[in-house]
């Protein structure tokens, strides 16, 4: 599928957006891939596996935890907005609210 990028200069030249896509997201395709039967799977005592198979053993992925606590926000995408920070009322700065205000009383002009 195109990226945004590319669907907005296509619309702009005044092109079809399905000259981009790739044909395999077509409903032919579809309909080419399911048009044959698909048999259920038989019952496990009746499949025939090779020992070469059945011998191996699995083991689970060598993969290793990274170090420190795991993250506890999902990142963002590129495209995806940020939220709006927080305003302090008593001085009026982004990032902080009120009660965790460390900024010297501001007076109120009149």
């Amino acid at each position: 599928m195109p990226c945004a990028h590319a669907t907005r200069a296509t619309c702009f030249k005044g092109k079809s957006l399905y000259d981009l896509c790739s044909p395999y997201y077509t409903s032919g395709y579809w309909r080419g891939a399911y048009s044959e039967a698909i048999y259920p799977v038989g019952r496990e005592a009746d499949w025939v596996v090779p020992s070469l198979i059945t011998s191996t053993p699995i083991l689970p992925p060598l993969v290793r935890r990274p170090p420190g606590r795991p993250p506890t926000r999902r990142k963002r995408s590129r495209h995806e907005s940020a939220w709006s920070s927080r305003k302090c009322t008593r001085c009026g700065r982004l990032g902080h609210n009120r009660s965790t205000c460390s900024n010297p009383n501001v007076s109120q002009v009149p």
